[in-house]
C-alpha cells in the first residue's frame, strides 16, 4: 500500500490496470445477460465462455512474446488503444440493426481478440512495474496489485449488476471502451514523464531464447 501512496507513477500505472479489469468485468456481465435472453441461449453462453477461456490458454505464449518485446511501454499503450477501438465497435454493433445471432458471433470474435491482446499486455506489466518502483519494492507493488484486482473483481460484479438496471448494453460497451482509453492515456502520461526525466520506461532485459528453451529454463 505504501508504494501505491508514495509513488505517483506507479499509482497511475496501477489505476490504468484496475480500470481495464473493471471495464472487462462490467461488459462480461452485460454480454452474458444479453446472450441469456436469446432463444438458444445455452449455445450463446458456451461461445462466450470459450472466447473467455481460450486466451487464458495462450497466456504462456503471450508472456513469452512479451519477454521478447523491446518497446514494452509503447506496446502496452497501443494494446489499450486497440482494445478501446474494438469495444467502440461493439457499442456500435449494439445500436445497429444487426440480427441478434450475428451480433453475438461478432462480439464473441471481438472479445476473443481483446482478451488475447489483454494476455499480451499483462505479460508486459511486470517488467514495467520493476522499472517504475525498482526491484526492492517490486514484491510489495505486485502483491498490492494482485490484491486490488481481487477486490475490483468483486466490486465490479456488484456495480455491473446494478448498472444493468439503468444502462443499455451499448452504453456498457462504450463504458468498457472508455476504460481502455483512459488506461491508455494514463500509461502515456507515465511514459512521457519518464522520457522527460530521461528515465526510459523500458525493461533492459529482452529474452533472446527460443520458446522451448525458455520453458526449460523457467
Amino acid at each position: 500500500m505504501n508504494v501505491f501512496l508514495k509513488n505517483k507513477d506507479y499509482r497511475r500505472f496501477s489505476i490504468a490496470s484496475f480500470l481495464s479489469t473493471a471495464g472487462d468485468i462490467l461488459f462480461y456481465l452485460a454480454f452474458m445477460t444479453y446472450a441469456s435472453k436469446l432463444h438458444n441461449y445455452s449455445l450463446a453462453l458456451s461461445l462466450i465462455a470459450i472466447s473467455e477461456s481460450i486466451p487464458r490458454l495462450f497466456d504462456i505464449f503471450a508472456g513469452y512474446l512479451a519477454d521478447k518485446t523491446k518497446r514494452k511501454f509503447q506496446n502496452i499503450f497501443l494494446m489499450a488503444v486497440v482494445r478501446f477501438i474494438l469495444y467502440g465497435i461493439v457499442g456500435l454493433l449494439f445500436i445497429s440493426n444487426v440480427s441478434q445471432w450475428n451480433l453475438v458471433i461478432a462480439v464473441v470474435i471481438i472479445n476473443f481478440l481483446s482478451d488475447t491482446f489483454g494476455s499480451y499486455s499483462g505479460g508486459l506489466t511486470a517488467p514495467l512495474i520493476v522499472d517504475i518502483v525498482g526491484k526492492k519494492e517490486f514484491g510489495e507493488a505486485e502483491g498490492f496489485s494482485n490484491g486490488m484486482n481481487e477486490v475490483i473483481n468483486t466490486v465490479a460484479q456488484f456495480v455491473g449488476s446494478g448498472l444493468l438496471l439503468f444502462l443499455s448494453f451499448a452504453n456498457l460497451a462504450f463504458i468498457n471502451a472508455l476504460t481502455f482509453l483512459v488506461a491508455g492515456l494514463l500509461f502515456l502520461s507515465v511514459g512521457l514523464k519518464h522520457r522527460k526525466d530521461q528515465k526510459p520506461l523500458e525493461a533492459q532485459e529482452v529474452n533472446d531464447q527460443k520458446f522451448f528453451a525458455t520453458m526449460k529454463s523457467s
